[in-house]
């Protein structure tokens, strides 16, 4: 294969995965703000932040992917974030993802 051909493949691969996910707004966050992290469920491609802190601190309060509504407002002991799952969520009355007090057990 001619090396300019696979360059130009590789670099349109590249674009569109770009494009496509979460990918280049999670890696920017990551490297410019000290307390954003990704939920271990989730991934730097899937993982969309919903609702950021609007405060001094540079973390999500709210995000989302494919499988799961996650959120830093409610918290455990033994994980910095909440999560329900779309498919409990849609059992849920009233079911609000930007605010977990509707969030069903």
């Amino acid at each position: 294969m001619n090396l300019n051909i696979f360059k130009t493949i590789s670099f349109v691969i590249v674009l569109i995965v770009c494009i496509k996910t979460e990918v280049l707004t999670n890696a920017w966050h990551i490297l410019t703000a000290s307390d954003f992290s990704i939920p271990e469920e989730s991934s730097v491609f899937t993982f969309k932040v919903t609702r950021m802190n609007e405060g001094s601190g540079e973390w999500w309060l709210y995000g989302e992917d494919e499988n799961y509504y996650y959120t830093m407002e409610r918290t455990k002991a033994e994980n910095p974030y909440a999560i329900i799952s779309k498919s409990k969520a849609r059992t849920c009355a009233h079911f609000n993802k930007l605010d977990y007090t509707t969030w069903c057990e």
